[in-house]
């Protein structure tokens, strides 16, 4: 393992996994669910012994494919839980590399540290700008070139464990994503050869805005209300669909996410309690850290949840201009995810975006935080003067047709820390000091400046972006 390789590496693609993980998840979910409730009222209908066997062996298929729901729910917390490891190993990676390099020394591919020739040239302007005597300025130099081969070993040492400790993530999240999809049952066992593989089309796997536009365009009237009825959530966050299905798809999401953390959150809070009955006799508060550091995070996620919902109301014409559920993300950060846009971006002729920054969230950025929290704050209210600001300019240039939207574009985990966040997250803190979580957010963030259904490149129509 080199430092470019551990440089290379791209974290934000656990999440995506994560998300697909959880939208096969969400999807099978439904089919068992419907197949349930299908089977459950054959009682009355499906009698005698045919009847009975057709229960049974639903219940068989039943259990299987609970299993691999059960699967790819482990294998979305491991993959979410990877991404963030393997971020922070990056950023304690960076960090050491450019203390490092502060300090004069070259940084080898494999963590070696080595003091730099302008090191050297500086250390010889210094010692002979004090003194001209050679045998002083060989003296002085050797002395200053011995601490720096100390200093060298240390920084090689502190970039070598980082690397290391880079490493380390890497076979963990590999085990651990291995280990979730342990002992699944095989294809046959289901006995499901003869059936039939038509059905709706699922969209392209990690598609462009382009690919996914070109799939929903491809299906039927039928083929898209049966997706947006029975599977929402694996189109809400698909960039390159019209704005107002992504819209209707996170609108119908924002309940069945409360309800699941809700669940969690009573879990978690069962997991706190059993954990510090099991410390009070072994001593060991381990457990009980890691059941409060879940427990935290959901009730954040929560929090946020209830800020989306609050700022984007109970439909886009319930307000002016109309705002749209451009994305909704509950599982796979940290903290809740979202976009939403004050304005249709479909039909604008200028679009601007804005990003959060350092100790961000949902819950206290989007509308600003306080009790209650305003409508018209936080980036709503940004977007809402941006949009006032562009049509007073536009109409004093006699442009006062054009249509403006502005995106609260909240994609990402921002950085933590410092600013009242959860206690366990204040080692992000770090990551403000390199481009890690920046470049982590690039990739979605480019994504969606391309989404535009009706505008293929939202860039040149950019009046602002802010982060």
């Amino acid at each position: 393992m080199t430092v470019p390789l551990v440089e290379s590496w791209k974290p934000i693609e656990f999440a995506a996994q994560a998300t697909e993980f959880t939208r096969q998840a969400s999807e099978l979910r439904a089919a068992i669910d419907a197949q349930y409730i299908a089977v459950d009222a054959s009682h009355e209908t499906f009698r005698r012994a045919t009847g009975d066997a057709m229960r049974t062996r639903y219940n068989e298929v039943h259990q299987k494919a609970v299993h691999i729901v059960d699967a790819l729910e482990r294998g979305r917390d491991a993959a979410t839980s990877a991404q963030w490891t393997i971020s922070s190993a990056q950023g304690v990676l960076a960090s050491k590399k450019a203390d490092a390099i502060a300090k004069g020394f070259d940084v080898r591919d494999d963590g070696t540290c080595v003091i730099s020739e302008s090191a050297k040239q500086r250390l010889y302007s210094a010692v002979t700008s004090e003194s001209t005597d050679s045998a002083v300025v060989a003296d002085k130099y050797n002395v200053g070139i011995a601490a720096l081969e100390v200093s060298a070993k240390n920084h090689t040492k502190w970039v070598k464990d980082a690397l290391t400790g880079a490493v380390n993530a890497d076979a963990a999240a590999k085990q651990a994503i291995e280990a979730a999809f342990d002992n699944l049952p095989t294809p046959d066992s289901f006995g499901n050869e003869s059936t039939s593989k038509t059905g709706t089309p699922q969209p392209p796997k990690g598609g462009t805005a382009q690919e996914n536009r070109a799939w929903w365009d491809s299906l039927t009237s039928e083929q898209k209300r049966e997706i947006a009825t029975n599977s929402p959530g694996s189109i809400g966050n698909l960039d390159g669909l019209p704005a107002e299905v992504r819209d209707a798809a996170n609108r119908a999401m924002l309940e069945p996410e409360r309800a699941r953390l809700e669940a969690d959150r009573a879990k978690y809070e069962a997991a706190v309690a059993a954990a510090t009955t099991q410390a009070a006799t072994t001593g060991d508060m381990s457990e009980i850290g890691n059941a409060r550091t879940e427990l935290d995070r959901t009730n954040q996620k929560l929090k946020d949840l209830a800020a989306v919902s609050a700022a984007v109301g109970d439909g886009p014409s319930s307000s002016n201009p109309p705002r749209y559920l451009m994305a909704l993300d509950m599982q796979s950060g940290r903290q809740g995810r979202a976009a939403v846009s004050v304005g249709n971006p479909d039909t604008a002729d200028h679009i601007s975006v804005t990003t959060p920054g350092l100790g961000s969230n949902l819950d206290s950025t989007l509308l600003g935080g306080g009790e209650p929290k305003n409508p018209h704050g936080g980036m709503m209210g940004e977007a809402e003067k941006m949009i006032e600001t562009s049509q007073t300019q536009l109409e004093a240039a006699g442009r006062e047709g054009e249509e403006i939207a502005s995106v609260a574009w909240f994609g990402y985990d921002p950085p933590q820390g410092g600013m009242g966040s959860l206690s366990d997250v204040e080692p992000d803190m770090i990551n403000v000091t390199n481009e890690g979580r920046a470049q982590e957010a690039a990739q979605p963030l480019s994504s969606t400046m391309s989404c535009s259904t009706d505008h293929p490149d939202w860039a040149p129509m950019f009046l602002a972006y802010q982060a």
